[in-house]
């Protein structure tokens, strides 16, 4: 509880204090002037607090003074009982409380919090403190010893704060508790580091100035009205800055200026309710696997912290202007900025130019940075559309709805509360075992083997267990571009020795550009292929739930065809098909599914010396998180600022995650040779997908594929001149992909070890291809002819043993669904009938849609898919069939 209360109430103060503290020290070359202008500059801030806290003492004094008289009066008459009766009644007809004393105390009160934010930030600094000296200060760490052992600047606190006391009130018992206040401060603080008494001291000196300037005023004023001193010195003529500053009315009735001060206090709520609670909770809650439990309590503590800090802050600097001419303009501008933040918050959420969206957040980081940085251009267009809309709404609403507005911000308010708090209850309760996807056989999440020292899931036996009977694996390689194969195969060309037996398709084509579109057609075949998908629906829009609701019934009816012919079934990442680990189905079969990187551990411990410099990523995602918020309330030009290439612009070790997420990604492909085993005792079927090939790119060939920081790549100089998005994300792909060819080659030679490579099948393929297709930009004025056209598609059948052969029939990637059917229907796929089949003429087709799933294109492609003239836009022709009259059957 202590560490909550720390980070909710103390650790964001202590953060904007250090930055200041730092500005100041730069500034001054100084640490010692630096503390000092560091409390001189809080006390100034709260310059207009310290002035309200002083009337409401002043009149608190007056009101006491009544009191205390009226009860002199009573003394004479009453006693006992009655008395009691009687003063606890005046107490009632005047509103008061005895404890009401400690009001008097306010302007020290407001000193506190940032007391204890600099007594924590001073001993952060302590060390930077050590040995630094300060006018006749020896050492700023230490106790100052300036009077011959003793500490001088406790005393000389202790005085400042004796003499404020006693000039500020006259009152006996007013004067006992400062005094006495001031004693308990002495002996806390006597052997404290002379930088803390450097700073309290120099507040203790303000307050004393600050109140001898306006006890000077007052009695030379004398104003003859019963009023508090310090409406005397608002009053003056010296003050007439102060005065048009803080207390001059705008032209306003009461209850205008009572309706705009409210619409700015709850707006500037709103808005931060929104950046540091309401969209960093519901990030954290949408896959609490992804964080450090150990860090959860103090990352959303000190986000609600920054949330009551930054609220604070800017109500309080807004106040200033609440009666000067400044009100309107200021209330104005911030409900623009809350309904900016609406807008891109809850409708532009994505690039609206491609449709493309940002993707899952991995290390903190976008999978799809594409979606940022892409169209900035045409973005700013949008940005300032929106603000032109926000602001025409604004100008709306100020002029007929202001009531309703601020009933709207009222209850937009309720709505970001209960759901924070919704979220925050939902990751409170959540656990490993209640993640949808996760392993369904096993729920145990590690086990260490101390012998051999390996980190290592409990169903890595089983999915990586092979038969010594027979075997099929499809290994699915995101976003590996086809035409890469021939560049790795001309750098490294003794892989094709390697690769004996298998043949490369490399004129093949995707149906689709993106995961969710095509995943589903590789194990279900044409009756799931994208084409297919859009008849049955008749719709040019296939939202998130069909996707993922055919690719459930996909993924079943290849699993459970499989298991009821007895064999071993385990599928590892079937993205976007998602199943709970309570279905029925799957308890009473013989299937096993899993979801994630799940040799990462494995994998990190085993190259753990050569990953120190990983290590220096902080666990703790405040930073990531606070960045994130702002983010989602940002037009669309900021968040490509904010979020540069690779990772968020204002948080440190961003490149270190980016590599973090790189070997998290990487962490299955590389170990398969490794961890793999023949304990099957069935024929097993192994779909396995990867994104060791997906962006963003980072292994490095020269560390033994391998995370770097400096990165020699392998991709020829022609075509990195071509390449689309220059950032970490897509410089490297190929070198990425080569890592991924190089981990392949490894389990192809353990296969070999063990004398079942030639009782496995093996289909390597890639969902869909990349962004980086050279082949077709040669031929197409540097673009390329369809979106994430090309994907990779490698076969071996059983027992075959022959040179690597290069096939160029046009095919699809959902012909690994007929491979797939011969094993299930027990015949011997047929390469050479299967060519046959699907003579010269075949046609194929390309639907390029953004990731919401809208039609954008569709090409038919004949012969050579890297040929322009092979590409024909059937698309006003199709659409019109799919949506009005619907195709029966895929062509």
């Amino acid at each position: 509880m202590r560490e909550i209360l720390y980070y909710i109430f103390v650790f964001p103060l202590e953060g904007a204090l250090g930055f200041l503290l730092e500005w100041l020290v730069s500034l001054t070359h100084s640490n010692g002037v630096g503390i000092i202008l560091l409390s001189l500059c809080v006390n100034l801030f709260l310059l207009k607090l310290f002035f309200l806290a002083d009337r409401i003492s002043k009149e608190h004094a007056l009101l006491k003074g009544v009191l205390d008289k009226k009860i002199a009066e009573f003394k004479r008459v009453f006693k006992g009982v009655e008395l009691y009766a009687y003063i606890r009644t005046l107490y009632r007809q005047k509103h008061y409380h005895p404890i009401y004393a400690l009001k008097a105390l306010g302007g020290l009160a407001l000193q506190v919090p940032f007391f204890i934010a600099v007594v924590f930030l001073l001993e952060f600094h302590s060390p930077q403190l050590q040995g630094v000296h300060f006018w006749i200060i020896k050492d700023l760490s230490k106790p100052d010893a300036l009077l011959g052992g003793v500490n001088l600047l406790p005393f000389l606190m202790s005085l400042f704060t004796f003499l404020n006391v006693w000039i500020s009130s006259k009152e006996k018992g007013a004067r006992i508790q400062g005094t006495l206040i001031m004693l308990v401060f002495l002996v806390l603080l006597y052997k404290m580091p002379s930088a803390l008494l450097l700073y309290w001291t120099t507040s203790m000196a303000f307050a004393l100035l600050k109140t001898y300037i306006t006890q000077k005023y007052c009695n030379f004023f004398k104003p003859t009205h019963q009023s508090s001193c310090q409406e005397a010195v608002e009053g003056r003529s010296t003050f007439k800055l102060y005065n048009a500053i803080f207390t001059k009315n705008s032209a306003l009735s009461l209850e205008d200026y009572r309706i705009y001060r409210n619409i700015s206090i709850f707006a500037i709520l709103n808005i931060c309710l929104m950046i540091f609670v309401y969209n960093p909770f519901a990030l954290y809650s949408s896959d609490v696997t992804q964080f450090d439990p150990a860090e959860m309590s103090k990352t959303l503590g000190a986000l609600f912290g920054m949330f009551l800090l930054i609220s604070f802050l800017l109500i309080y600097t807004t106040s200033f202007f609440y009666k000067t001419r400044l009100l309107k303009i200021g209330v104005f501008g911030v409900c623009v900025v809350f309904l900016i933040g609406i807008i891109y918050n809850f409708i532009l959420n994505y690039n609206v130019i491609t449709g493309e969206k940002y993707g899952a957040l991995h290390q903190m980081l976008f999978t799809n940075e594409n979606a940022i940085l892409l169209q900035l251009r045409q973005l700013l267009i949008v940005d300032c559309l929106t603000i032109f809309i926000a602001l025409f709404l604004t100008v709306i609403v100020f002029c007929f709805y202001r009531k309703y507005f601020l009933k709207i911000l009222e209850v937009s308010l309720i709505f970001f509360m209960i759901f924070s708090v919704y979220y925050l209850i939902n990751i409170a309760t959540s656990t490993l075992d209640d993640r949808v996807g996760i392993q369904i056989q096993d729920v145990t999440r590690f086990k260490e083997d101390k012998k051999n020292e390996k980190l290592l899931p409990n169903f890595s036996d089983r999915l990586l267990g092979f038969s010594k009977e027979k075997n099929v694996l499809v290994l699915v390689l995101d976003a590996f571009t086809n035409s890469h194969f021939e560049i790795i195969l001309e750098l490294y060309p003794e892989l094709r020795k390697s690769f004996d037996g298998f043949v490369w398709f490399s004129n093949t084509l995707s149906e689709g550009g993106f995961t969710y579109l095509t995943t589903s057609s590789l194990v279900g075949g044409k009756e799931y292929s994208p084409y297919t998908m859009y008849s049955k629906y008749k719709k040019d829009t296939l939202n998130y739930s069909i996707m993922v609701e055919e690719s459930r019934s996909a993924f079943k009816k290849f699993a459970t065809e499989f298991d009821h012919l007895g064999w071993q079934v385990d599928i590892l990442n079937a993205e976007p098909a998602i199943f709970k680990n309570n279905e029925k189905w799957l308890i009473k079969s013989n299937i096993g599914i899993y979801s994630g990187e799940p040799f990462a551990e494995y994998y990190r411990y085993k190259f753990r010396n050569n990953l120190v410099f990983l290590e220096n990523v902080r666990e703790w995602v405040f930073e990531e998180l606070l960045n994130f918020g702002l983010f989602k309330n940002s037009p669309f030009v900021v968040r490509a600022l904010m979020y540069g290439e690779g990772g968020w612009l204002f948080v440190k070790n961003t490149k270190v995650r980016l590599l973090n997420k790189v070997l998290d990604f990487s962490s299955d492909v590389m170990s398969l040779y490794e961890i793999s085993n023949t304990n099957a005792k069935k024929p097993t079927i192994k779909y396995i997908k990867s994104v060791i090939s997906h962006p963003p790119s980072g292994l490095s060939i020269e560390t033994n594929c391998l995370p770097s920081f400096n990165i020699e790549t392998k991709l020829p100089l022609e075509n990195q001149q071509m390449i689309p998005i220059r950032s970490y994300y897509y410089d490297f792909h190929l070198d990425n992909e080569i890592c991924a060819i190089k981990g392949i080659e490894n389990f192809l030679g353990w296969l070999k070890k063990e004398d079942i490579y030639d009782q496995t099948q093996i289909i390597i393929v890639a969902d869909h291809g990349s962004v980086d297709s050279y082949k077709q930009m040669e031929n197409n004025d540097g673009k390329q002819l369809g979106r994430h056209s090309e994907p990779l598609f490698l076969f071996k059948d059983f027992k075959l043993r022959s040179n690597l052969v290069e096939n160029k029939s046009l095919m699809s990637n959902i012909d690994v669904s007929s491979i797939l059917e011969s094993n299930i229907s027990g015949q011997a796929f047929k390469l050479k009938d299967f060519l046959e089949e699907y003579n010269s003429n075949r046609k194929l087709y390309h639907i390029q849609t953004n990731t919401r799933g809208k039609i954008e294109n569709i090409f038919e492609v004949q012969g050579d898919l890297y040929d322009p003239k092979n590409w024909k836009d059937i698309t006003e022709e199709t659409l019109k069939q799919i949506q009005d009259e619907g195709v029966k059957n895929a062509k």
